[in-house]
């Protein structure tokens, strides 16, 4: 893969097919091979730092990603078509080009569709300063599943949300959006004319969703990694707290987004295993006993905590009145001053590299 030219994903997705063999394929263990070849080979050639506007970057990574994607996805319904007709016409003899012919195109537009969205995944990060990890992809990997699975557990509720975020690591959730991608293109292309319509139109809708949501997560992780870097360094650091902290922070308005719990099995990812264990079961719906601890916590860790948990609050375009009241009790209880200035500024801030 050395050779290929980095814009070239079409040539990238050809030399990553030649380290697939079969039974990857046909156990869905491909995709993760593909996320985690594909990561080493950008951060091997990582390009230049995006320049521009942080939003205006990104929508056109989006929509670059997305024509690219619904072309792929045209080819494959052209193909499986055009197989179709030529085995008709020919009373079944053309069978024997076709089948093979529909089978190549349709592994072609799930690898080359696969290469996209990872491609994009990896632009929307650096365009906020995020390299995902080749040898540890479970976030990026947990975001696909949300993306590619659909929201099979709707009504589940943040914590919930939050065990299944933490549940999809490893192999396991890799091989199975390996299977489903090759289920959903076969879907598409078993009726030939029709799939000239459906793939492209598919193929579209799947890379924007997954490119909003990748750039959500990278916004909410760049604007807390900072700040996180501070607090949640030593033997004493209220890591606990702070984790805790944002769970009720983005669950104060009853509603929890996938890449915001994505966000917090980020954070979960980055503690100690008995602290993890710890905080994920205070995931409660009721934040009395985290207040009362915080009035424990020493005075040079307070400001830092409140700013992060400001943070947290303002990262998703604006604060709620229920984020702000919250921010409130915790001020009076770690005896600050609650600076509603400072939130609003924070908000603009982020607002203005969206």
């Amino acid at each position: 893969m050395d050779s290929v030219n980095v814009d070239d994903t079409q040539g990238i997705a050809g030399a990553l097919g030649k380290e697939l063999g079969f039974e990857e394929v046909r156990s869905g263990s491909w995709f993760s091979k593909v996320v985690r070849l594909y990561l080493r080979w950008n951060q091997e050639h990582r390009r230049p730092a995006p320049q521009g506007a942080r939003e205006e970057l990104a929508r056109r990574a989006i929509r670059k990603a997305c024509v690219k994607a619904g072309m792929t996805g045209l080819a494959s319904g052209l193909t499986s078509t055009g197989a179709a007709l030529l085995t008709l016409n020919t009373h079944g003899i053309g069978a024997v080009i076709g089948v093979p012919a529909t089978v190549g195109g349709l592994l072609g537009d799930v690898l080359y569709r696969a290469v996209i969205q990872v491609d994009l995944a990896c632009e929307l990060g650096a365009i906020h300063g995020i390299e995902f990890d080749p040898e540890e992809p479970a976030d990026l990997l947990r975001l696909y599943s949300f993306v590619f699975e659909g929201d099979e557990e709707a009504g589940e509720g943040a914590r919930g949300l939050v065990d299944r975020v933490l549940s999809l690591a490893g192999e396991d959730v890799g091989i199975k959006i390996g299977r489903r991608l090759l289920g959903q293109a076969l879907k598409r292309n078993a009726v030939p004319v029709l799939g000239v319509a459906t793939s492209p139109l598919a193929n579209v809708r799947i890379t924007r969703r997954l490119g909003e949501t990748v750039l959500r997560f990278v916004r909410y992780q760049r604007a807390l990694q900072d700040a996180a870097e501070r607090l949640l360094q030593g033997p004493d650091a209220p890591r606990e707290l702070a984790v805790e902290g944002v769970w009720f922070l983005l669950t104060a308005d009853g509603q929890m987004k996938p890449e915001e719990a994505a966000i917090l099995g980020w954070m979960l990812g980055r503690l100690p295993p008995l602290e993890r264990a710890a905080a994920r079961r205070r995931f409660v719906e009721d934040e009395h006993g985290w207040m009362e601890r915080l009035a424990a916590v020493p005075a040079g860790q307070r400001a830092p905590l409140l700013e992060l948990w400001m943070v947290a609050a303002s990262v998703d375009r604006s604060a709620s009145l229920p984020e702000r009241r919250m921010l409130r009790n915790v001020a009076r209880v770690l005896e600050l001053d609650f600076d509603a200035q400072r939130l609003d500024t924070l908000t603009r801030e982020l607002e203005k590299v969206r």
